[in-house]
């Protein structure tokens, strides 16, 4: 909903100059130190690949396509309580998309790209309870990448399609520059909020930028509960309320719009099948204030750990999402199913249905993390 901005060769210079200068300053913080030095901080250091390839398959016209992701995270530890983060993502795919749908079937889908930046900043730690980050960063994995959603394979579980189609905002692929505030006064208890330019990128000139009155800007904050997870409960309590404030241009009317929303997630287990452990969960968003795109959206989740195998995941969510020109629901089922400590395969079906048409998408999907 932005329109693009062109920005003069000068000031692309300024913010090449300046993304080299921070990932400079990055690598500082990597240089390798002395034995003693190292000894005292073992883990100064992480580094980080993941692998995800996917077969997709329209069940109904026989359509296919294959789709990769390859990330790379890095972190250096720097002066007292000081981290710098670095992260590096290329997709590519073969085939033309498999169907067509408002809310995506897969999170994994993107246009290909050889490199993108997805991370880029400090974190500093103040005490036990507050941190602060700052650079180019996403808001996925902040807000929305929660045990139960992250079982799923299509998009609206990675970012809520009541704000990823109302803004232009720093969700997969794209990152943004900006500020993200946590603090958590007491175990398990997490507040978050964060505001960054308002029109995200995925190349080094329209990332590296903060201009509210060009770009518009867009705030963020959660409030969640969440208990630490056991090894063998990977899924565990999970409640949370979420807010959003925007501000941006809008095309059709030549001017700028203020809009906000909010959003609810409950995850909660509920009893023990033998082996199994029974999983309810759910998410309500809506947007205020007159959105150009999506008004509301809703899911309710039910997953069963422990079948198959003691980490084998089945899983079943019904999600809905209503626009202004369309409204749609997705079924999907999927078996997530460690192979390797190293190594997961998930087959996945989706039951698609956009304003009275119907369409049936499978996947198969392998992922590795080292």
């Amino acid at each position: 909903m932005n329109k693009q901005i062109i920005i003069p060769p000068k000031r692309q210079r300024v913010q090449r100059l300046c993304l080299r200068l921070l990932l400079l300053y990055i690598g500082v913080g990597c240089l390798p130190r002395t034995a003693s030095a190292q000894a005292e901080d073992s883990l100064r250091y992480a580094c980080g690949v993941d692998y995800v390839t996917e077969g997709q398959f329209n069940l109904r016209n026989g359509q296919a396509a294959w789709a990769n992701r390859l990330d790379l995270e890095l972190g250096a530890k720097l002066w007292r309580n000081a981290r710098a983060d670095l992260g590096l993502m290329a997709t590519w795919r073969q085939g033309d998309d498999v169907a067509s749908v408002c809310q995506d079937f897969s999170n994994i889908n993107a246009p290909g790209k050889a490199l993108r930046l997805t991370q880029a900043g400090l974190t500093q730690t103040f005490g036990s309870a507050w941190s602060l980050f700052a650079g180019l960063g996403q808001v996925d994995r902040a807000y929305f990448d929660t045990p139960m959603a992250s079982l799923f394979t299509g998009a609206s579980y990675g970012c809520l399609p009541t704000l990823a189609d109302n803004f232009h905002i720093n969700v997969y692929p794209l990152s943004a520059l900006g500020l993200q505030l946590n603090y958590s006064p007491v175990e398990n208890l997490t507040l978050r909020a964060s505001l960054w330019n308002g029109n995200a990128g995925d190349t080094p000139s329209t990332q590296f930028r903060f201009r509210p009155k060009a770009d518009g800007i867009i705030h963020v904050g959660s409030l969640t509960w969440e208990q630490s997870a056991r090894d063998d409960e990977p899924l565990t309590p999970l409640w949370q309320v979420g807010w959003n404030v925007g501000n941006h241009y809008r095309p059709a009317t030549g001017g700028r719009h203020t809009q906000a929303g909010f959003w609810l997630t409950a995850e909660q287990p509920v009893c023990r099948l033998g082996r199994a452990h029974l999983h309810l969960g759910g998410t309500f968003s809506h947007e205020f204030s007159d959105p150009e795109v999506a008004k509301t959206y809703w899911n309710l989740i039910a997953a069963c750990h422990g079948v198959g195998t003691p980490e084998g995941t089945l899983a079943v969510v019904v999600e809905r999402a209503f626009y202004h020109d369309a409204h749609e629901t997705d079924v999907e089922l999927t078996w997530s199913q460690p192979l390797t400590s190293w190594l997961t395969l998930q087959p996945a079906v989706h039951f698609l249905r956009t304003s009275g048409r119907s369409q049936t998408v499978g996947q198969i999907r392998l992922s590795c993390s080292f």
